[in-house]
């Protein structure tokens, strides 16, 4: 029994406390270890990035070729999965030009302009909420102006919208506008990425919003 006590003393109650120190550093630390990962995830990538390897592609830019029809029936829609991209983003004037996703977590907006899968595809008459880095897809929204053209384009057509709107909002405010944004009955593009565009480090509170309406693009029924 003596030396079992000396084992308890001298082994096993210094291992219990080692790994109640390990995890104490861990959680102490696990903040920083998440700001780290989100400032890395701002930073411009200096080379384009393998799509194949990271996320799947369902969209083809020469499929809309093959649509005639300006109404699209829902059966005949490849309806994206999270993760996927499904269309391209693009606004000639301000040299936008970007994949676009479903879905917008982290590791979507490091490789394109992510759609949050509340709202909806093109096309159905209802709002699409779209965002990205303002260090990388959406740095070029600060040369956002009214009546500049913004293109979605998809396997089934090709959508335009102009803008109507730039407005910076704090982000908490944003969160409960969007309810009354997504139960509107138009097709409104919102695009918006952390604001001002300045500052490349550091948590930020404000959000530069941009909208579009519908112009043209077929309609699904």
């Amino acid at each position: 029994m003596r030396n079992l006590k000396k084992v308890m003393r001298y082994i096993i109650t210094p291992v219990i406390f080692a790994l109640l120190g390990y995890m104490f550093i861990i959680v102490a630390l696990s903040p920083v270890i998440r700001l780290t990962e989100a400032v890395g995830g701002m930073l411009v990538k200096d080379s384009a990035p393998d799509f194949n390897t990271e996320l799947s592609i369902v969209y083809d830019p020469d499929a809309h070729k093959k649509v005639a029809s300006q109404e699209i029936p829902f059966s005949q829609i490849q309806f994206p999965s999270k993760g996927e991209q499904y269309a391209n983003l693009s606004c000639e004037e301000i040299g936008l030009d970007a994949p676009l996703y479903w879905g917008d977590t982290n590791t979507i907006l490091k490789y394109g302009v992510g759609q949050y899968t509340g709202s909806f595809i093109p096309g159905y008459g209802k709002l699409l909420f779209l965002a990205a880095h303002n260090t990388t897809y959406f740095n070029c929204l600060q040369n956002a102006a009214e009546g500049q053209i913004v293109t979605i384009t998809t396997n089934y057509g090709v959508f335009e919208y102009e803008i109507y709107k730039l407005e910076v909002i704090n982000a908490k405010e944003a969160d409960k506008q969007y309810q009354t944004w997504v139960k509107g009955t138009e097709e409104i593009l919102m695009m918006y990425t952390c604001y001002p565009f300045e500052n490349a480090y550091g948590f930020k509170t404000d959000r530069l919003f941009v909208f579009a309406r519908k112009l043209s693009g077929p309609v699904l029924v």
